[in-house]
């Protein structure tokens, strides 16, 4: 099929949403937007080309992704909590939206896997930050 007739057929919201699962743009326009998109880039650089890491060293990168952003202005859901505990909802959510999956191994082996489109995601917002977009 030419890509004349696939674009003839399809819009391109009606191919994100076939390939994309639902919500995963959601984090981008979320309040939480900058301290999700620092915890996906430290979890793509930490992962490297296996695109996974451990559970408990992936919870300690989002601790500390989380702990660099003392004057962040949190949600009320967050306002209070601990460090710990603010990072485990932003880990969550991540599961939640299918930026990362969760893989158990074994009885002690648990994985975070980066999920496929989160890389090409992370490439276009690296684009945009490295680029004067207003020239």
């Amino acid at each position: 099929m030419s890509e004349q007739t696939s674009s003839q057929s399809a819009s391109l919201s009606q191919e994100l949403a076939r390939n994309v699962p639902e919500g995963f743009f959601s984090p981008l326009s979320s309040p939480l937007a900058p301290v999700y998109i620092d915890c996906a880039h430290r979890l793509e650089v930490s992962a490297g080309e296996s695109a996974r890491l451990e559970l408990q060293e992936a919870r300690q990168l989002v601790v500390d992704i989380v702990s660099s952003h003392p004057e962040f202005a949190w949600p009320d859901d967050y306002v209070g909590a601990d460090i710990r505990v603010r990072a485990s909802k932003v880990l969550n959510h991540l599961f939640e939206v299918h930026w990362l999956e969760d893989r158990t191994e074994s009885l002690y082996e648990r994985w975070v896997i980066l999920s496929p489109a989160l890389r090409p995601l992370l490439h276009m917002l690296r684009e945009l930050a490295a680029d004067n977009i207003s020239e």
